[in-house]
């Protein structure tokens, strides 16, 4: 299978929003409001995936945080994101997304890459563990209200 990766521009922002939608359920209306943000955001960087008829497959959206859990360098580069439509997985396209994004970061002078998802989430934990992540800690978020 043939595929592009690039940064993601204005020209992808539906397209984009609608893969986005498929990650994070929310209303189209409200990506497409984040993604036209995030263009004005200096610490946020999104790589998109273009199928041989130029179609949008895929995305990996990052960015930089002062701080992470586990991480022993900071700022450090955080993966969001990151998703392939599910006819196209298996073609090493995450993989070569996450390859894309170390490139990036040695470039820009960051030591790791972080990311997170929910303890529950096996597939993820199994994906990020083949790109080689190693597990850091695992935590548990509480709220009251008040």
């Amino acid at each position: 299978m043939n595929f592009k990766i690039r940064s993601a521009s204005t020209r992808d922002i539906q397209a984009w929003a609608t893969l986005r939608q498929k990650l994070w359920p929310s209303t189209i209306e409200k990506h497409i409001t984040d993604i036209s943000t995030s263009f004005n955001d200096k610490e946020f960087l999104c790589f998109v995936v273009e199928d041989e008829n130029k179609n949008l497959i895929g995305f990996l959206e990052a960015c930089i945080r002062k701080y992470a859990n586990g991480c022993e360098h900071q700022p450090v580069l955080f993966a969001e994101g990151i998703w392939v439509d599910q006819s196209h997985r298996r073609n090493k396209i995450a993989n070569t997304l996450i390859e894309k994004l170390e490139v990036w970061g040695k470039a820009n002078g960051y030591k790791e890459i972080c990311s997170d998802c929910g303890i529950e989430n096996h597939i993820s934990i199994q994906a990020h563990n083949a790109w080689g992540f190693k597990e850091t800690e695992r935590v548990v978020y509480f709220r009251k209200k008040i």
